[in-house]
């Protein structure tokens, strides 16, 4: 994960200055922020802003009846630079994402794109169907690539087991496209196959055979980094360690409600993980607001 340093008093773009201080466990701080260019002079004590920070912070050093003010006492400084700014991610709302297809798939001349769509349970649960939300995505970026012409094609699904729509890359014509739209059709939620490690299957198949794809797309909830029945990692990661040693483009598309909880979201473990897989497989992710 990527953090901003924060502001110092100087407001240097460059570094800031970080205090240590020995056994402090008491201390107020205190922000000012930026109204239309201008510095407000105001000091708060709250900050409720989630796509920005503050101007200047100051901090108030108290002290603990174990660790008493002395007349002097060691402070180590350290000069930080600043992190790169924050990565900036495409957020798409559901139904945008239905409409449009998704953003860029198979939009390059001889593109071979696999689709990966989890149904697993939890694709049906809640106030949203998820899984009729995805297999319309898809079907919306395949009546493009039949538009466009020298494209081919693959989709895999997956539960506790994976199905794939034909065997290998097939050529996005309007008659391939259709079948596909018969076939995503028939893939549902099946209560009987609880479990999403087909996910690893899927991703094995998409390796298999001489026909490289240019592209894979992953759309999922937040469960697939873990089998939802036995609450056991699975290690997507490692398994394109393992199988993608070119390097082609992996795809996140995670279909969550977070809304204005992203950053919370992505400082998770969970968070981590999808970005170690982004970034090791040149990808990106792309959350929908449900």
């Amino acid at each position: 994960m990527e953090q901003q340093a924060l502001p110092n008093g100087t407001n240097s773009p460059q570094s800031h200055r970080t205090i240590l201080l020995p056994r402090l466990e008491n201390f107020f701080v205190e922000v000012r922020e930026k109204k239309s260019g201008q510095i407000t002079p105001e000091w708060i004590d709250y900050w409720d802003r989630t796509n920005a920070l503050p101007s200047l912070v100051r901090v108030s050093l108290a002290e603990t009846e174990e660790a008493p003010r002395q007349k002097t006492f060691p402070i180590f400084s350290n000069q930080a630079i600043h992190a790169k700014p924050p990565r900036k991610i495409l957020r798409l709302s559901a139904k945008r994402f239905e409409i449009d297809g998704i953003p860029g798939a198979g939009s390059e001349d001889g593109a071979n794109v696999v689709f990966i769509i989890d149904k697993s349970v939890s694709m049906n649960m809640g106030r949203h169907n998820r899984l009729a939300i995805a297999k319309n995505a898809v079907q919306t970026s395949l009546n493009k690539m039949a538009q466009s012409g020298g494209r081919q094609f693959a989709i895999y699904t997956y539960n506790k087991e994976s199905e794939s729509f034909g065997p290998q890359l097939v050529r996005a014509s309007s008659q391939n496209v259709k079948k596909a739209e018969d076939w995503l059709s028939t893939q549902n939620v099946d209560r009987r196959l609880w479990g999403n490690q087909g996910i690893l299957e899927a991703i094995q198949k998409v390796f298999e055979g001489g026909s490289r794809p240019t592209e894979i797309w992953l759309i999922a909830d937040s469960g697939f980094l873990h089998d939802t029945k036995s609450k056991n990692p699975l290690n997507v990661r490692g398994a394109l360690s393992a199988l993608n040693p070119q390097k082609t483009p992996f795809n996140i598309i995670l279909l969550e409600g977070v809304g204005q909880d992203l950053n919370s979201l992505l400082s998770t473990p969970f968070g981590t993980e999808i970005e170690r897989i982004r970034t090791e497989n040149n990808g990106v992710f792309i959350p929908i607001n449900l």
